[in-house]
């Protein structure tokens, strides 16, 4: 059961990688997506993999991903969508929206997903 948790959370952690290379995140963007306080340990100072709270984002921002490249096609226009203020949400970025509450994650995913289905 351990080694299947952990082929899981390594086949995850792989493509939240190729996510966030195809997304073209800067340190601090993937800071702010995967919860800034879940990726490190209070107590150690070292990266927490297993943080509860960064694995739920690093899911619904891995689905995120895939019904973006589903409803945008293009990479480029992946991460323009990203990184562009929207009104709808206060002039801020996506990124910068979903930075601030899972709940924005999950807004932007089932939107997305609406769209594609």
């Amino acid at each position: 059961m351990a080694d299947e948790n952990a082929i899981e959370m390594r086949a995850m952690i792989s493509r939240w990688d190729a996510t966030r290379q195809r997304w073209g995140l800067e340190d601090c963007e993937e800071a702010g997506l995967l919860g800034h306080d879940a990726l490190v340990s209070p107590m150690t100072g070292l990266a927490n993999w297993g943080a509860p709270k960064m694995e739920q984002r690093m899911r619904l921002l891995i689905d995120l991903a895939a019904a973006l490249d589903a409803l945008l096609v293009d990479e480029t226009r992946v991460r323009e969508w990203l990184h562009r203020p929207r009104r709808s949400v206060g002039s801020h970025t996506p990124i910068e929206a979903m930075s601030t509450s899972v709940e924005w994650i999950r807004a932007f995913r089932n939107a997305a997903r609406e769209f594609v289905a």
